[in-house]
């Protein structure tokens, strides 16, 4: 594909916060991503442009945890993901262009309310795996990951409680994500979603991603987490909130 300034522009700014997340801004940033990238272009489209970009951030992450995570949330996790996965490749025809968008648009504005709701399990004792919780999780994040990139929400929805601190915590999301985007990939190629204008593209922006962890790494330390956060997820409500009128009104339904 050949992106036209515009998309240009919004892509680089999407790359740049792919690196940054993986750099150290964590949080949800990641999630941003396609919602914004599909104000420009398909979002079907920018989930396939997306996918080698953060396969390769992942690569560059997962080293640095590889022996950290938690065995057992894992494992029902994942098992839970790949059902995911398969049902979102399955309804891959039936959604139309709209539809993702507004689908997009709720699953930011969604993620941005879940920000109130959802809150860490505190001190004490890790709690052990629990199999339906994180298989049904587990489903709902590897769905929306498959469709959007977006498995972070649901995925929080079930770890955030359990006390795990924070190396775990984090350690299992990275292997997490890292499995699951990989577990993507035959679907893509299947569907038609990943070839060589997608690849060229992505190659394009890999150097700015890359950028973006050097840039991430550095801003953690010197722009508060809080504040920094909030400006995000602001930017992610407002995003939603687009995605959402524009996929309400071309349906017909407003």
């Amino acid at each position: 594909m050949v992106f036209d300034p515009f998309q240009l522009t919004v892509g680089i700014v999407c790359a740049l916060l792919i690196g940054m997340a993986k750099g150290g801004l964590a949080g949800g940033l990641g999630t941003l991503v396609v919602p914004v990238l599909s104000l420009s272009m398909d979002p079907r489209l920018a989930a396939a442009v997306v996918l080698p970009i953060l396969i390769v951030s992942d690569f560059l992450a997962v080293g640095a945890y590889w022996g950290r995570q938690h065995r057992g949330h894992l494992k029902v996790l994942l098992i839970g993901a790949v059902i995911g996965v398969l049902i979102g490749t399955a309804t891959f025809h039936i959604v139309s262009e709209p539809m993702m968008r507004l689908l997009m648009g709720l699953l930011a504005i969604g993620f941005v309310l879940s920000r109130f709701f959802v809150k860490h399990g505190g001190i004490g004792a890790a709690l052990p795996p629990d199999a339906p919780q994180g298989i049904f999780w587990g489903a709902v994040s590897g769905f929306t990951s498959f469709t959007a990139h977006a498995g972070a929400p649901p995925y929080q929805v079930y770890m955030l409680p359990k006390r795990l601190d924070k190396v775990t915590y984090q350690a299992t999301n990275v292997l997490f994500f890292t499995i699951v985007n990989l577990v993507k990939v035959p679907p893509y190629l299947m569907l038609g979603q990943i070839n060589q204008p997608i690849l060229i593209t992505a190659l394009i922006l890999m150097p700015v991603a890359a950028i973006g962890v050097w840039f991430g790494y550095r801003l953690q330390n010197k722009i508060p987490e809080e504040l920094f956060f909030r400006l995000m997820n602001g930017l992610l409500f407002v995003t939603g909130l687009k995605l959402t009128w524009d996929g309400l009104r071309a349906l017909g339904l407003i």
